[in-house]
């Protein structure tokens, strides 16, 4: 039996197999049949801020119903979007949209050891912050970087550390400390605390960054380090002295409104 999901978001991100939601809005999309009827709730991550999530189940049942269940669904999709583009119309003129959400990213990594430095890059991340209420939502697919030294690490760094199959995404979501008003053009040091998320392990974190509010632009550059060991990531000791304990991590994002 085919099963529709419906999912209403304030703020966050929603991740069902290989593709990922982003933003708020209401999001409906269909998924195959699983065993007993059920979807497999592990294969459905949601992240973020105010987030419903309601599952529908419809009456199909047969092999050749799937293309009228996508249709159906698409329908339902083409409506709750008409729906919200209607009330955002008719909502007052003062009401604004404060949603961005990232258009152009570079993350980048780099374990340093005397004997070897390791470097991959992904241009992956989503996210999306929230700047009057100073909320924000960020995940990355692990399995996305790239750049390593050779096709040989890069298997070992998705299937020996990061367990990519696993843990596929690291996540980021929280709020900035500051009360700025991000709304307005300016430049602003900022402190983001939240729940950072990897090789699924969960950390409360305080990163530091710096924020260009400009012509309806976001503009984000943000350092932090990453201790392998607060996140139970396993070095072997045959490659101890090539795998830096502590990694640096720099990130560049560019939003704009959604």
């Amino acid at each position: 039996m085919y099963s529709l999901l419906s999912f209403n978001i304030s703020l966050g991100l929603v991740f069902y197999k290989n593709s990922i939601y982003c933003g708020g809005g209401k999001i409906a999309f269909c998924c195959p049949p699983q065993k007993n009827n059920k979807i497999n709730a592990n294969r459905i991550k949601v992240i973020g801020l105010k987030i419903q999530v309601k599952h529908i189940i419809p009456t199909l049942r047969k092999k050749k119903d799937y293309f009228h269940c996508m249709f159906r669904h698409k329908i339902v999709i083409s409506f709750l979007f008409l729906v919200q583009f209607f009330f955002m119309e008719s909502a007052p003129a003062q009401k604004t949209n404060n949603l961005f959400t990232i258009k152009n990213n570079l993350i980048t990594f780099h374990s340093n050891t005397s004997l070897e430095l390791i470097k991959a890059s992904s241009t992956e991340l989503k996210g999306v912050i929230d700047a009057k209420k100073r909320t924000f939502a960020f995940s990355i697919a692990i399995g996305t970087f790239d750049g390593f030294n050779s096709p040989l690490q890069k298997e070992h760094f998705n299937e020996n550390y990061m367990e990519t199959s696993r843990f596929p995404t690291a996540s980021f979501t929280g709020h900035i400390i500051e009360e700025d008003d991000f709304t307005k053009d300016g430049s602003y040091n900022v402190r983001a605390k939240g729940k950072f998320t990897l090789h699924g392990i969960t950390q409360e974190r305080i990163l530091q960054g710096d924020l260009v509010v400009k012509n309806g632009t976001i503009k984000l550059i943000c350092n932090f380090n990453v201790l392998l060991s607060e996140h139970e990531i396993k070095i072997p000791r045959i490659v101890h002295e090539k795998l830096a304990s502590e990694i640096k991590i720099v990130l560049y994002a560019e939003f704009v409104k959604k």
